[in-house]
């Protein structure tokens, strides 16, 4: 078999090889889960494969020998089409939320209608007229400046799509949730981030070099590709996050007692000190899974009652109310000396956060001090007074 041996058709190669494992051991993976969401990904890393193939054999002479170059220009290679779609329904799959529409197969109506064109092309030449007509010129038509422009802005949309519908599902999470600073949802972040990364090189790349005739150059973005895809596809498999399951069970509870959280339900300010009253009585708070629709029932309300209580009159949403009064307590312990008799993290653990970098980040966020920070300045406002 033809295949010469340089730098990028090793490099390209060796990648290839990795990430069509690491797509395989996902696949087979994803069968213990409820869910889809693993054999999505495992297509899109396949069809990511397939992106770059066209230049790893390019570079170890496939364009040049028959009848390599033959299965080169008919084989389609790229799916620009369907990388989008595949995108947003794994995010979708990945991180459901309330009254999500239903991803229609219509997306990948484009990439079926563009799999009908290749396939034309291929019965058009070889099959009817024995004699090429759409590769007269000897040019692979997926370089095209149409499809490669068209499918750019196609996966751009979609990539849209996907950040709206995770920044909608960290909404869904602070109203429902006390714990969404752990689950940060991080690996979904990176998954995105790593595709915004490759849709800014190749944007670079149409702008100033659109003629893919300077087929070398073009070699730097395919390679930078594949290196960025084996990093999704390493990432993927080695992603474990149980917590952000809790939090997308409590999503789906929520949704299933009380449909949606109505903002237009009014509560008065009675009420409320009540509730509040009733959550420091009994620490409700210090619970690290605290969740919306757990509190509600023990303060014996609804969730949509409770979460309009705390969203009218506290002037924070549920996750960021319960961590406030987390924090507040931690602040009672400090002043009281608790910290001389426990340790941080025993201190933070008592004050209902489940890690020492949670707790980091919350206090943080709340008062723009990190903990040992507040804990000298009141060590030193006591020594002043004293």
């Amino acid at each position: 078999m033809q295949y010469s041996i340089t730098f990028y058709s090793v490099a390209l190669l060796v990648i290839f090889f990795l990430i069509t494992v690491l797509a395989t051991l996902l696949f087979v993976k994803s069968k213990n889960r409820p869910d889809d969401s693993g054999r999505l990904l495992s297509a899109f890393l396949v069809l990511g494969c397939l992106y770059f193939a066209p230049w790893m054999l390019g570079y170890a002479g496939w364009y040049i020998f028959e009848p390599y170059r033959t299965f080169m220009f008919y084989v389609p290679f790229q799916h620009l089409y369907a990388l989008g779609p595949l995108v947003l329904l794994y995010v979708q799959k990945q991180f459901p939320t309330p009254h999500l529409p239903k991803f229609s197969k219509l997306h990948f109506l484009p990439a079926f209608l563009y799999a009908l064109l290749t396939l034309w092309m291929f019965i058009s030449d070889v099959v009817l007229r024995n004699d090429p007509e759409f590769y007269a010129d000897g040019w692979d038509r997926e370089l095209d400046s149409w499809y490669q422009i068209s499918g750019f802005i196609s996966v751009c949309i979609y990539l849209i799509f996907s950040i709206r519908h995770v920044l909608k599902f960290k909404n869904s999470l602070e109203n429902v949730v006390s714990f969404v600073e752990e689950l940060r949802i991080k690996w979904i972040s990176q998954f995105l981030l790593i595709l915004t990364i490759i849709q800014v090189c190749k944007l670079i790349y149409l702008i100033f070099f659109p003629d893919y005739t300077f087929y070398f150059i073009h070699g730097y973005y395919y390679l930078v590709f594949a290196v960025l895809l084996l990093l999704i596809a390493v990432k993927a498999y080695l992603f474990r996050n149980q917590v952000l399951l809790l939090g997308i069970q409590a999503i789906r509870d929520e949704t299933v007692r009380t449909e949606t959280i109505e903002n237009t339900t009014l509560v008065n300010r009675q009420q409320f000190e009540a509730f509040d009253s009733l959550m420091n009585q009994h620490l409700l708070f210090l619970d690290e899974r605290a969740t919306l629709p757990i509190l509600a029932q023990k303060l014996q309300t609804n969730s949509t009652y409770l979460s309009a209580a705390i969203n009218q009159h506290s002037g924070y949403n549920f996750n960021d109310y319960i961590n406030a009064k987390r924090i507040t307590h931690f602040k009672t312990h400090v002043s009281q000396g608790k910290t001389t008799e426990l340790t941080f993290l025993g201190l933070e653990l008592e004050c209902g956060f489940s890690s020492k970098s949670t707790f980091n980040r919350v206090f943080k966020k709340h008062t723009g001090l990190t903990p040992s920070q507040f804990v000298a300045q009141t060590i030193s406002k006591s020594s002043a007074k004293s």
